[in-house]
C-alpha cells in the first residue's frame, strides 16, 4: 500500500540524537506514513541504532559514502513511495501532531506545494530555550537574499514538486537557501504559526561547519544578487558573510556566543515552556521496536 507521506531523515554521525529523531516519528498521531533513514557514511554507531528499528514502516538507505546533505535530499525524493514527503534532520524532533495537521492542510489545499511551520529551539541537552521570531515571508528572491525563507526541517511538501526542484548538491550546507532562492515567486507555500518541529541550536556552535554555511551562501549571493538587487546591495550582502562569522568568534571569545544563537528566538512564556517539555517527555517514552538480535 502506498503511505500517506514519507518522512525523510538523513543522518551522519548522529548517534546521540538519531534516536529521539525516530521516536518522534514512530510518536505521530498520524500512522500512515513511511520513514527513510538514510545515512550519509555515519562512523559512529548511528547505522546500527537505525537497524535496530523493528518496523514495517522503515527502511534504511545508505552506500557507505560521505556524499552531502543535499545528495541525500535527492535521494529521499527518488526513493520516496507516498506523494507527500515531510523533511527532518538527524538532531530534530517533531511535535506528535505534525505529519496529521500538515497533511491535512496540503489535502484541503490542492494548490499548495509546500507546508512549513513555526518550531520550539532546543539547546545541546534537550532544554526548549525558544520560538522562532516570524517575519512575513519573502515573495521574491531579494527578500530571501535579505532575510532567508522557510525554516527547512519544518517542511513538508508535494514529491512533484521536489522533483521538478531539486536541491543543487554543489551548495554544501546551504542548498536550502539556494533553493528558495532559484524557486521564491513560483513555489506556493504556507507557514503554519504553531510550533511542529524542535530545532536543535548547540553551544558552542561548530565554527568549522558555521564557516562552511557562509562561504556557500556567499557564492549563493554572488549568484543570484545582481539580478535581484544589483551589485552594490549584493556587495553589502557578500560582507555581511564575512563579518557574521567574525561576529561569532568574538562573541565566543566574549563568552556571549549563547546569546548570539539565540537571537533569532523569543523567550518561551511559562505555558509554553511546560507544554514543549511534557511534548519531549512523550516522544522520549515512546516505545522503541527493537528488532529480535539487535
Amino acid at each position: 500500500m502506498t503511505p500517506r507521506v514519507t518522512v525523510g531523515l538523513p543522518f551522519a554521525d548522529n548517534r546521540e540524537t538519531l534516536g529521539l529523531a525516530i521516536r518522534s516519528v514512530l510518536a505521530q498521531t498520524e500512522r500512515d506514513w513511511e520513514l527513510l533513514l538514510v545515512d550519509d557514511g555515519s562512523t559512529d554507531g548511528s547505522r546500527a541504532l537505525a537497524e535496530s528499528v523493528d518496523d514495517p514502516r522503515v527502511r534504511l538507505l545508505g552506500d557507505g559514502e560521505r556524499r552531502g546533505l543535499a545528495v541525500r535530499l535527492n535521494e529521499i525524493v527518488q526513493a520516496a513511495r507516498a506523494p507527500i514527503i515531510a523533511r527532518m534532520d538527524a538532531d530534530d524532533q517533531m511535535a506528535p501532531g505534525r505529519l496529521a495537521r500538515q497533511l491535512a492542510v496540503l489535502e484541503a489545499e490542492p494548490s499548495l506545494d509546500i507546508v512549513a511551520s513555526d518550531l520550539v529551539a532546543l539547546d545541546a541537552t534537550g532544554r526548549p530555550t525558544g520560538r522562532r521570531k516570524r517575519r512575513p515571508l519573502p515573495v521574491d528572491t531579494a527578500g530571501v537574499l535579505r532575510h532567508g525563507y522557510l525554516s527547512h526541517p519544518t517542511v513538508t511538501g508535494r514529491r512533484t514538486w521536489f522533483l521538478a526542484n531539486p536541491y543543487g548538491e554543489r551548495w554544501r550546507r546551504a542548498e536550502d537557501f539556494e533553493l528558495w532562492c532559484r524557486t521564491v515567486g513560483r513555489v506556493r507555500v504556507c507557514e503554519l504559526p504553531e510550533p511542529l518541529l524542535f530545532y536543535r541550536e548547540p553551544v558552542p556552535v561548530n565554527l568549522a561547519a558555521y564557516l562552511e554555511t557562509f562561504r556557500a551562501r556567499r557564492a549563493i549571493t554572488i549568484k543570484y544578487g545582481p539580478a535581484a538587487i544589483g551589485w552594490l546591495p549584493t556587495a553589502g550582502l557578500v560582507a555581511r558573510t564575512w563579518l557574521q562569522p567574525l561576529a561569532y568568534r568574538l562573541a565566543r571569545a566574549c563568552g556571549l556566543e549563547r546569546r548570539l544563537v539565540g537571537r533569532r528566538n523569543r523567550p518561551l512564556e511559562s505555558g509554553e515552556r511546560l507544554e514543549a517539555e511534557a511534548v519531549l517527555r512523550q516522544i522520549a517514552a515512546t516505545p522503541w521496536p527493537l528488532r529480535t538480535g539487535a
